[in-house]
């Protein structure tokens, strides 16, 4: 009896073990079946909407290659040598560092001018006391000015003719590849964006228009960053960076002035140089063709040798003739 009972139930246990085995089964299956279903519904979607032909046409009215086999950095490199020198996108970073006696009428002065000319002030700090306090110091104090690329010369001017640029430096970032990769992922992502609405419209099951979507919202937000990044770029080459770094000194300093006598040590001393580093040039020369001078003399010396037999020879035959 208890054989019976303990046999009943092993079967009961494989039996509901096997059931719970093919309803894992079949859930793996009809999963596989819905993704699949939704990649052959982008596929007959993107046939019968033409979407290869959309985005053939808008990436050719964008300026990007569509053909088979042309790979991204050969499209880069043929966009970027189409740009002229003037519409290349360059990035200019200018440093000034300044000596003023009026401190609060410089600062006033560089503020006005910025916004005169149509830029705006990124970040300042200014920080220190003044040399006419009871307790010494000097103020100083560091600005960060955007002001448009047309007008930083005519800022930079303007800069010189009111206060003493002790230091400038100018620099330029090319980043037009940079840029144009930007572009063409954004115009690429936007050809993408406009299919997957065409094969939405398409869309008969939730599953699908499930995974459309989170794929729509993927695209949307790339396109978003690199719109943004973008813009950054579009600002920081339309706007010339300039760093100011203002010191405020009892006596503004003066570039050294050169006396005749000065000059002329100078210039003796320029030409002693010149004379030392010659002979110097010489020495090294005539050390390294050393090996080739002896060689050739021993080859002139046997040549003389010779032709110096030869002559005798030649006098005593001419003796011997005469007598």
């Amino acid at each position: 009896m208890k054989r019976k009972v303990v046999k009943s139930l092993g079967i009961l246990m494989a039996t509901i073990i096997l059931m719970t085995g093919c309803g894992v089964s079949n859930n793996k299956e009809n999963a596989t079946e819905s993704k699949m279903a939704t990649e052959d519904a982008y596929e007959e979607s993107y046939e019968e909407y033409g979407t290869e032909e959309i985005a053939e046409e808008e990436m050719a009215d964008n300026g990007i290659s569509y053909e088979e086999g042309a790979t991204d950095t050969e499209t880069l490199e043929e966009e970027t040598t189409s740009y002229n020198q003037g519409d290349r996108k360059l990035i200019k970073t200018i440093d000034m560092e300044l000596e003023t006696l009026e401190y609060e009428k410089t600062i006033t002065y560089i503020e006005k001018r910025v916004t005169k000319l149509g830029g705006y002030v990124e970040s300042s700090s200014l920080d220190g006391s003044s040399i006419y306090d009871d307790y010494y110091g000097n103020r100083y104090g560091e600005l960060k000015v955007r002001i448009p690329k047309e007008q930083a010369d005519e800022f930079v001017k303007g800069i010189d003719e009111n206060t003493n640029i002790k230091r400038k430096s100018e620099s330029t970032e090319d980043i037009t590849l940079s840029y144009v990769d930007a572009e063409s992922h954004k115009e690429a992502l936007k050809v993408e964006q406009k299919r997957l609405i065409a094969i939405m419209k398409k869309a008969e099951t939730v599953e699908e228009i499930i995974s459309l979507e989170s794929r729509l919202s993927e695209v949307r937000y790339e396109i978003e960053k690199y719109e943004s990044k973008i813009r950054t770029y579009d600002n920081l080459v339309d706007y010339t960076t300039i760093n100011i770094y203002v010191s405020e000194v009892q006596e503004i300093t003066e570039a050294p002035k050169i006396t005749a006598m000065e000059r002329m040590a100078e210039g003796f001393t320029e030409s002693v140089n010149d004379i030392i580093k010659g002979m110097k040039e010489f020495v090294i020369g005539f050390v390294s063709a050393l090996p080739y001078l002896v060689v050739w003399g021993i080859v002139i010396g046997v040549i003389l040798i010779v032709i110096r037999k030869i002559l005798k020879r030649k006098r005593k035959k001419k003796k011997i003739e005469e007598k």
